[in-house]
């Protein structure tokens, strides 16, 4: 093994030697001639619009480029993305990528490598927990397609299956495998509810296939429970299916601001000295809306800093509950407070605290700092000008439970220190101003 890495290694600076020969970091013309044909070559053969793959290929061989390698890089993405305008579509200088193309030996080293790597990112699965209110949060960093990462996946859903509605936060997520975002939707359509999600067209291959909701899924189904994704800009690829997929059945609701709008799948081409291109092969369309994502981006339904996505959500989903008259008293107190602590941390930028609040109360210093008010050390969040909340919860308790309320702000004379419970009692403490 040791003897092939020297092969390869030797090859490349061979092939480095070559192509810097003259100068440093420039071209020959038969070289740069070289790459732009073999570029044509395989858009005409691969890119997912002919017309466009011809109209590329025509304008790349009359165009003059620099022989300066930045410069041309520069040069040729400009032109490519005048005329395609997609996001996928890349040129690139990358010799290590382009040995890997054109030897794609891997050895089991690698492949323990690999899979190592995806077991230290949990396949993609950050954060599982339960919110307040009773709201299952899934955070995933990336789609993989392995049977590892479906174990994954299915564990998670079986923690939160006794949740009452659900987030999926696929921010900072640049996508991978469309299977995962498959198994995942299939969670909140009944079984027979058969729904094709997304078609995809590969021109290479001349190839269709269609992905539809799974029929067969470990754990329960959630179809009667209510479902938000957030997303960001840096939301990309197979991970813009899910939300647009489900947005279009009005299956979930998106939150948050416009996604990256990459729709269109392909493969690195090695194509000559080094140079190697992504081009998209494949097109995704929605049955329901004849469209996709594509320079648009998944768009959501509540546009927000995707900051605040999760405190907007639960805000949504606290005060809808709380319009149900079956509640218990200690119910709708427990929700009603959680309702105020949300739109606390929605709206908090648009309340100066008074410095008139300041002072000591029965021993405990309330304080400014850096515009915010101090209750010792916790930092507390404005609801009103006279209701705070804290920002981290009682240490015998759940998190944003503690509330504090002065009885006067031009003049206060006490603070009241309430404990909210989640079975919904309330512990309320008066603490007079010294």
């Amino acid at each position: 093994m040791k003897q092939l890495k020297l092969i390869l290694f030797l090859g490349l600076l061979l092939q480095t030697i070559s192509l810097f020969g003259q100068e440093e970091n420039t071209l020959t013309k038969s070289q740069q001639k070289e790459i732009i044909n073999k570029l044509a070559s395989n858009l005409e053969e691969a890119y997912v619009f002919e017309d466009k793959a011809i109209e590329m290929s025509k304008a790349l061989k009359k165009a003059k480029f620099s022989k300066d390698i930045e410069v041309f890089l520069k040069e040729v993405n400009v032109l490519l993305a005048n005329l395609a305008n997609d996001a996928h579509l890349q040129f690139l200088y990358d010799p290590s990528l382009f040995q890997e193309l054109i030897n794609p030996i891997k050895s089991k080293t690698e492949e323990v490598d690999n899979e190592n790597g995806l077991r230290v990112k949990n396949y993609g699965f950050k954060e599982v927990k339960i919110l307040n209110g009773n709201i299952g949060y899934l955070k995933i960093s990336g789609f993989y397609e392995n049977e590892e990462a479906f174990k994954v996946a299915a564990a998670a859903m079986e923690f939160l299956k006794h949740s009452d509605a659900y987030i999926i936060d696929l921010r900072e997520n640049p996508g991978g495998s469309g299977k995962m975002g498959q198994f995942l939707a299939s969670y909140f359509f009944e079984q027979s509810d058969e729904k094709m999600l997304l078609t995809n067209y590969n021109r290479k291959n001349d190839e269709l296939t269609q992905e539809w909701n799974l029929f067969d899924i470990p754990g329960e189904r959630r179809s009667d429970k209510p479902l938000y994704i957030i997303i960001n800009k840096h939301t990309g690829s197979a991970a813009e299916a899910l939300p647009y997929a489900m947005q279009a059945y009005k299956k979930a609701t998106i939150v948050g601001k416009p996604s990256f709008g990459g729709a269109h799948s392909g493969d690195d081409e090695a194509l000559a000295h080094g140079f190697i291109a992504f081009i998209p092969s494949g097109r995704v369309l929605s049955p329901v809306t004849n469209d996709n994502w594509e320079q648009k981006g998944v768009q959501p339904d509540i546009n927000i800093d995707p900051k605040l996505a999760v405190y907007k959500i639960q805000s949504l989903l606290i005060d809808k509950w709380l319009t149900n008259d079956s509640l218990s008293h200690n119910k709708q107190t427990y929700l009603g407070w959680y309702s105020k602590y949300y739109k606390a941390l929605l709206n908090s930028e648009k309340v100066t605290p008074s410095v008139t609040l300041t002072g000591n109360y029965k021993g405990y210093k309330v304080s400014i700092k850096d515009g915010k008010l101090y209750f010792g050390s916790k930092e507390l969040i404005p609801f009103s000008e006279s209701i705070f909340f804290a920002k981290t919860g009682y240490r015998n308790s759940n998190n944003g439970d503690l509330i504090f309320e002065f009885d006067n702000v031009e003049q206060p004379n006490k603070l009241f220190y309430t404990i909210i419970r989640p079975s919904g009692e309330v512990e309320k403490i008066s603490l007079n101003k010294e």
